[in-house]
């Protein structure tokens, strides 16, 4: 019963399927093809989004690559910032710097140290700030000295008065009154061609010696202590023995001072102006030219190119005021230290004068120390003691007019008194006089006249006659001028020149001059 029951239903179970299975079948087949347009809607969505994303993708790719780009720049940026600083704080640390800037203020960045243009900047800045501070302590300091020299002078003054003389100047020397005068000595013989020279006079006694006691001398004092008087003195003296001078005066053309006199070196020597070896200089280009033109004398004889026949003088007026020119200072001290050094040696000499040897105004201490003797007058101590000893400035203090302080090559020193020579006494030397013999070889006589006296010229002029008299070829004069040319432009014009200079100065007693 049971197994029927179970056939039953199969059977009903198979019918049911058969009747059924159509509709499942359909059923079936609407599910396939729901999950078919389900998957194909869903691919088209798919595409028209991937089609969307690469269209937006188009779109935005230059902001993208825009952005990409700004992020890197930016991170690079940050990166040497992050660089910079580290490095920066480093040194920082290790080099703390702390400077004035361009106007002297505290504190400045260290980029303004480290950078070589900055730097540079405030270097001649803070240059400019000391240089200033330097000339205010120096102006403070001349001040103090001069303030003290006048309290010491005052001071002194006040104890002379009061107390008697020490006993080194109780014997004090003689007065300018008691002293013959040039003339007085050219009358009684006691000057001469034969003679040596007179110095000066001591407690009434000569002071004899030779141009070689004073070499190269500073003849220093205040204006109206006799200084002008002193170089006459010398200068007759010398100019007697056949010397030869050549005068350096800047104030040559100068006005008569208001008692119609002149005060120029140029004019106390002209009444030997015979003696003369060119023009006296006054310019600048006039005093170059007569610089060198010495300068060649002292070559020459060193080398042995000419004979020392007669000594040559330097003499130099304001020679303090000279050496603070730029455009000749520096030839003339050459020439002066040259003079002091080895010229000397052969006849060539110079007496430089001057009123205030300050000590940057005075050549400088090479040159000073070169200067083998002084003659000094009265001036003050601080002066003085740029060429004396403190003691002789002390003594140079006290002088009367026509008394000085001479130190001589030997290093001794001694007060004397220069005798009084004026113009009409050196006129006096003017007439013929015989030399009777010395050393050094003097011309056999002086020109009576002005009229008799050759024309003075310029020292160019002077070396082109000077060679032509020794016997130099004009040709070769003409070379030499054209720095060893013997041909072109500059050589014709120096041999035209040389032949002007000579035709101009060949008379008979300007020959006889310069043959002498």
């Amino acid at each position: 019963m049971q197994r029927t029951m179970i056939a039953i239903a199969a059977a009903a179970a198979l019918v049911l399927a058969v009747i059924l299975a159509p509709s499942i079948k359909r059923q079936l087949d609407g599910t396939t093809d729901t999950y078919q347009a389900q998957q194909r809607l869903e691919l088209r969505q798919a595409e028209y989004t991937a089609q969307l994303d690469n269209q937006h993708a188009a779109a935005t790719a230059p902001g993208r690559v825009a952005l990409t780009y700004a992020a890197i720049i930016a991170a690079i940026v940050l990166m040497g910032v992050v660089i910079w600083t580290g490095q920066d704080a480093y040194q920082q640390r290790r080099t703390p710097l702390v400077h004035a800037d361009s106007y002297g203020r505290l504190p400045v960045s260290r980029r303004t140290v480290t950078d070589p243009q900055r730097a540079e900047q405030m270097l001649m800045a803070t240059m400019a700030t000391i240089q200033q501070a330097a000339q205010i302590m120096i102006a403070q300091a001349e001040a103090q000295a001069r303030l003290a020299e006048r309290l010491t002078i005052t001071m002194r003054e006040s104890q002379a008065r009061q107390l008697p003389p020490p006993a080194d100047e109780r014997q004090a020397p003689s007065t300018p009154a008691s002293t013959p005068s040039f003339s007085d000595l050219l009358r009684a013989g006691q000057i001469n061609a034969g003679k040596g020279l007179i110095l000066g006079y001591e407690n009434g006694e000569p002071v004899s010696g030779t141009w070689k006691d004073l070499y190269s001398t500073a003849l220093a004092g205040l204006s109206g202590t006799g200084k002008t008087t002193t170089q006459r003195f010398l200068a007759g003296q010398t100019a007697l023995k056949g010397a030869r001078f050549v005068v350096i005066d800047p104030h040559r053309d100068a006005e008569p001072d208001e008692d119609g006199e002149y005060q120029q070196l140029s004019k106390a020597l002209e009444p030997l102006d015979y003696a003369f070896l060119c023009a006296p200089a006054a310019t600048d280009a006039e005093i170059l030219e007569s610089v060198r033109f010495l300068a060649d004398i002292g070559k020459r004889r060193v080398t042995g190119k000419e004979s020392v026949a007669y000594p040559v003088i330097a003499w130099l007026d304001e020679t303090t005021s000279l050496l603070s020119r730029s455009s000749v200072a520096d030839e003339l001290a050459t020439l002066l230290e040259r003079i002091a050094q080895e010229y000397r040696k052969v006849g060539v000499f110079a007496s430089l004068s001057g009123q205030i040897w300050k000590a940057t105004h005075a050549g400088g201490t090479a040159l000073r120390d070169s200067l083998a003797s002084v003659i000094c007058h009265r001036m003050k101590p601080g002066q003085a003691r740029l060429l004396l000893t403190s003691e002789d400035a002390n003594r140079a203090a006290r002088l009367d007019i026509g008394q000085a302080v001479l130190w001589r090559t030997t290093g001794q020193s001694q007060v004397i008194t220069i005798p009084n020579t004026t113009a009409a006494d050196l006129a006096m030397l003017a007439a013929p006089r015989k030399h009777p013999g010395s050393h050094m070889e003097a011309p056999a006589e002086a020109p009576n006249t002005a009229a008799e006296r050759p024309k003075l010229q310029s020292p160019d002029e002077e070396r082109v006659i000077s060679a032509f008299v020794a016997g130099r070829d004009v040709s070769d004069i003409a070379k030499e001028r054209a720095e060893g040319k013997s041909s072109g432009r500059k050589y014709s014009d120096e041999l035209a020149q040389v032949n002007r200079v000579i035709r101009r100065h060949a008379a008979p007693k300007t020959g006889e001059a310069h043959a002498t």
